[in-house]
């Protein structure tokens, strides 16, 4: 964006300007702060290798300012900006220049950081208030101007006889001083503006500048001829500066104005230590420096009309200002003087996708960036994990809308509701026949025989018998309560339960009911089965079938029996199809309200369609591999829902095409094993806001990103 002055120059000139405010100050892995600093000294030389090649009439300020919060908490922070001010003979020159430097600085001032290191992330300035902001100083106000002194040489003579005291007065020749500041000189001063009370404004002002031969000619020879008696520099110096100067001799393309000025309200004084600091930081000491009250901003203008000689103080070759006009470096050191902006997280992996699934957006100074997952991704697997409140809601919403959006087919199980609530409002038209809703206290016809099994897969009645045991045992101690005779009895007549295609309310009638349990025994071909219970019939005491009966209905009756669970499961036939759902890529949305159907409730239901979805898709064996369409199962609370045999879901059921996005609370929900199990066979981890106990455990597993 370019804003033209209202103001022309004293010689009828006039001035656009844009700029970029530094928003981010990147804190490097100790292990790459070294590179982390080089980086950003590249970056530096590249913006000064920009400007040198420019043959316009412009010049570049940093402008540093102590910040002030609007709601009147007094913390320490600074504000940062680089502008540029170009100048023309005409508005229409002066913004049709601007518009080209602003093009290329484009290249170099990165608004979109996709790079992880990059030290600095910019926000052009979009507004003219934005402008206003870092640029207004009070209406009273004065500003302190710094002036390099320049070093002193005098004549070597060889001359015998009495001269006049004025004589080598009167001959000395002044040469510009250089010198290598601290790198950390500018963090210190920023430091130190960021804890003053006063209002202070730094302006760091550069102007590329050619110098005539003749006068860099006259300069050499001035340090040929003449021997420097500046009392500041002891001999080590002497020979430093020395060297220096031949740089300077040799750079003809690469020399800079460099001006240095504070801004302090009019009532207030900055201060004999901010002036050292100033000092410090940009000449070496205050030895080296002339402070005047009044700004000197006359190179700004036009300068080849000007006394080369009066230049002297600010002329730098490029490798010397390149230490002096620079944003600070950030070497692992804790940055209290700059606050990042809250709503920017600078850290984006280099090679972020795309496309893929969609997770939220960054947000960015200048533009908000897509966030995704790729499908290769999903396809391993993903765990979500962070405590209420933080997110994982709208991240679940988020990456399913997009997904029902592009057409794939999911299953989304929702324990408290809200999130299914918010799905349904927002699926698209032309997706509503592709909608499956099920939720057990609704007015529902869904009808789910848990028993069922797949007449080609019979390993299924030991999957379902598994899973109905393990249901049982995390509601009851089975290890207390329950025992290898129960298991037994358990299995055996379940097994002949689902020869006939029962239900588990036909098992419940099996233990009360004793002619359709004759007629069961009678019809069954499953020997092993037969045999157990009429050896079972023939025994007395604490072994017989009396005695294990109501251990074993206590068990299921709070399910056949319950007002919502009994008529979704008491029907012989399924009349929904998961293997159709998965094939078809419909939109099967499980709400399971926890307040009405009681946590057992919810782990029934929810456990059953888990399974029942793990089972269809282990069916899809009998398809090739490249038919076999994605199927997500969005999982919020999925502890309610999964046991031990995660395991096995997680890694067998990729190769049937299915994903599964799990997202809970706390690790501490999950039993240790679970926990190894599940870290261990997810592909990508989500994580929001861990306690103390979840941060431990998910550390190695980003101990490479995050220090």
């Amino acid at each position: 964006m370019i804003y033209l002055s209202e103001k022309q120059s004293k010689k009828n000139h006039h001035q656009a300007c844009f700029g970029f405010e530094l928003m981010n100050i990147n804190k490097p892995l100790i292990s790459h702060s070294e590179l982390h600093i080089r980086e950003a000294l590249s970056w530096h030389q590249l913006l000064l290798n920009a400007l040198s090649n420019y043959s316009i009439d412009f010049h570049a300020e940093i402008r540093m300012r102590r910040q002030f919060s609007s709601d009147g908490i007094n913390k320490p922070s600074i504000g940062i900006a680089i502008l540029f001010f170009v100048t023309g003979n005409t508005a229409a020159e002066a913004n049709e220049k601007a518009s080209a430097l602003h093009k290329d600085m484009l290249h170099i001032f990165q608004t979109d950081n996709r790079q992880t290191n990059n030290m600095y992330l910019f926000a052009a300035i979009e507004t003219e208030e934005h402008l206003d902001r870092i640029t207004t100083v009070p209406v009273s106000c004065r500003t302190f101007d710094y002036r390099r002194k320049e070093v002193q040489y005098k004549p070597l003579s060889s001359d015998f006889g009495f001269r006049k005291q004025s004589y080598h007065s009167e001959r000395i020749a002044n040469i510009p001083a250089f010198f290598s500041p601290d790198l950390s000189a500018i963090n210190k001063l920023a430091r130190h503006m960021a804890h003053s009370s006063l209002f202070l404004d730094l302006k760091l002002q550069l102007r590329p500048v050619s110098l005539p031969d003749h006068e860099l000619a006259a300069l050499k020879k001035i340090s040929e001829t003449h021997i420097l008696v500046d009392e500041l520099f002891s001999k080590q110096e002497k020979e430093t500066y020395e060297s220096q100067l031949q740089h300077f001799f040799e750079s003809k393309t690469s020399h800079f104005l460099f001006h240095v000025s504070l801004t302090v309200s009019e009532s207030d004084s900055p201060g004999q230590a901010l002036h050292n600091q100033i000092a410090d930081t940009f000449f070496g000491n205050i030895l080296n420096v002339e402070i005047c009250s009044e700004e000197n901003s006359f190179f700004m203008e036009e300068t080849t009309k000007y006394q080369f000689r009066a230049l002297l103080p600010y002329i730098y070759p490029g490798k010397f200002v390149r230490q002096c006009f620079r944003l600070p470096l950030v070497n692992g050191e804790i940055i209290d003087w700059f606050s990042n902006k809250a709503d920017i997280f600078n850290y984006q992996p280099i090679n972020m996708p795309d496309d893929g699934v969609l997770m939220g957006m960054k947000r960015e100074p200048s533009k908000d960036r897509e966030v995704r997952m790729t499908r290769k991704e999903l396809a391993q697997h993903v765990y979500i994990l962070g405590q209420t409140g933080v997110g994982k809601t709208t991240l679940l919403q988020t990456m399913i809308m997009d997904q029902i959006m592009s057409g794939d087919g999911l299953c989304v199980v929702d324990p408290h509701g809200d999130l299914v609530a918010g799905i349904q409002k927002m699926i698209p038209f032309e997706r509503l026949q592709d909608v499956v809703y099920f939720d057990p206290t609704a007015n529902t016809d869904i009808r789910i025989n848990i028993l069922e099994w797949h007449p080609h897969f019979p390993e299924q009645k030991t999957f379902i018998f598994n899973e109905l045991i393990r249901i049982i045992g995390e509601l009851y101690d089975l290890d207390r309560v329950g025992g290898p005779m129960f298991e037994q009895c358990f299995k055996n007549a379940l097994l002949m339960v689902m020869e006939v295609r029962g239900t588990l309310h036909d098992f419940y009638r099996f233990f009360l009911e004793k002619a359709y349990r004759d007629k069961l025994i009678e019809w069954s071909k499953l020997k092993t089965s037969v045999d157990f219970f009429k050896t079972q019939f023939r025994l007395t005491g604490e072994y017989s079938f009396e005695n294990w009966v109501s251990y074993i209905t206590s068990k299921v009756n709070r399910f056949v029996q319950d007002d919502f669970i009994a008529p979704i499961i008491r029907e012989n036939k399924s009349n929904i199809s998961f293997r159709h759902i998965i094939d078809s890529k419909k939109i099967l949305l499980v709400r399971l309200p926890k307040g009405r159907l009681g946590s057992d409730g919810v782990k029934f239901i929810g456990t059953l369609l888990f399974n029942r979805i793990i089972m269809a898709a282990f069916t899809r064996e009998n398809i090739p591999a490249a038919e076999r369409v994605p199927f997500y199962m969005y999982i919020d609370e999925f502890q309610n829902f999964t046991t031990e045999d995660i395991e096995t879901a997680l890694s067998e059921s990729r190769k049937y095409g299915l994903r599964m996005i799990l997202a809970n609370q706390t690790l501490s929900q999950l039993r240790p094993n679970v926990v190894k199990i599940l870290l261990g066979n997810v592909g990508s981890q989500i994580i929001f806001r861990p306690g103390p106990f979840d941060s431990e455990v998910v550390a190695p597993c980003f101990k490479h990103d995050i220090s």
